[in-house]
This record gives structure tokens, sequence and C-alpha cells, in this order.
């Protein structure tokens, strides 16, 4: 089952405060991307970081430059609730 980000609130770091569509919400720290580099490495910078937002349309995160996430798997990380296999965060 997809659940959609509606909100996220930079608390720090790299981590976030999420808001899904069903009114769960949960805290997801994502430092894991930005050693990640590729496609991440714009995560380096915490004030790139700081303008995450949430695209109203598809419920993912997003920031500048195209780099976004798909919100399966941020909200398995947010509430410790199963993500479909292919949405496996590494």
């Amino acid at each position: 089952m997809s659940r959609d980000a509606v909100r996220a609130v930079c608390l720090g770091g790299y981590s976030l405060e999420v808001e899904f569509d069903n009114g769960e919400r949960g805290m997801v720290n994502l430092d894991h991307l930005a050693q990640k580099g590729g496609l991440f490495s714009s995560f380096s910078d915490p004030d790139f970081f700081r303008q995450v937002t949430v695209d109203p349309e598809l419920g993912v995160l997003r920031w500048p430059g195209g780099v976004d996430l798909a919100p399966e798997p941020v909200y398995h990380l947010a509430t410790g609730k199963p993500a479909p296999s292919w949405a496996a965060v590494r």
C-alpha cells in the first residue's frame, strides 16, 4: 500500500519529520544518502538538504535540481512498517 507524503520539516542535520496522507508521521534520518554520492551528493550541503519540499501531486520528497525520494521507503523508515521490496532503502 502506497502512502504519499503531505508534509516534511527538516529537524536539523539529515533528520526530517514527515507526515503521510493517512495522518501518520514519523522521523527519518537520511544521512546514509548523503554518504552515497551520485544523485544524492548535493545532500552533503546542509543548506541544500533543508530545502526539502513535498510535491503535492506525487507525494514525493523533493529538492532542487530534480532530486526526489519516493514516499514508500520514507514511510518505512519513518514508521517501521513494511515497504514494498522494490522500495528498499540502501
